[in-house]
């Protein structure tokens, strides 16, 4: 049973999907990547990544061994909240944050350059801006378009963006480079670091 067969209306309901049903769900998801979003079966060894209790992980492996892929659909799971059924790894909660007094759910991707982030991470977890981030794992559905910042002196970058968590809150994924320096980093409690 995929991810998509074990939604049910309610669910939907929660990450913004309105009363869609689940077969209609699977009809709208066409795109390759987000087909992958949904019907995802981790090797091995990716599968060993997501399903550790550690606090701190690394996957080390040869050139194109699906790395970048499973810290995508890592950061897709947890920023959606929808967890497959062979996940046994952490389930990231929303957390309080009394300054602020809401719920929020923080997660980063870092990368080495700019350019690095936007063409490798982000464009497979949230899609591209040219293409209205309708080409990434994350469903557009789910994506607060109206809810992002882009960065400046990287065209097609974005700083940060909401996504529909199934709790019910927006969880954000901040998109940074270590080019950008140590300041750049949001401070705010973030379970997730990719």
């Amino acid at each position: 049973m995929t991810a998509t067969e074990r939604l049910s209306a309610k669910d939907l309901a929660k990450i913004g999907l309105g009363e869609k049903d689940v077969t209609d769900l699977k009809v709208e998801v066409r795109d390759e990547m987000r087909k992958r979003f949904m019907q995802y079966k981790p090797y091995h060894k990716q599968k060993l990544f997501h399903n550790s209790q550690g606090l701190e992980r690394i996957m080390s492996g040869g050139n194109q061994s699906g790395k970048t892929f499973a810290g995508a659909m890592e950061c897709a799971i947890h920023a959606t909240g929808l967890y497959p059924d062979w996940w046994e790894g952490h389930i990231l909660e929303p957390r309080y944050n009394p300054s602020s007094d809401e719920h929020e759910l923080n997660i980063w991707v870092l990368g080495t350059d700019n350019k690095t982030v936007r063409d490798s991470l982000m464009s497979k977890i949230v899609g591209t801006v040219t293409k209205d981030f309708n080409n990434g794992l994350i469903h557009p559905d789910y994506i607060c378009k109206s809810q992002r910042m882009m960065v400046n002196g990287t065209t097609g970058l974005v700083d940060n963006i909401k996504i529909r968590h199934a709790s019910g809150v927006e969880s954000t994924i901040y998109f940074r480079s270590y080019e950008q320096g140590r300041s750049n980093l949001p401070v705010s409690y973030t379970p997730l670091t990719l």
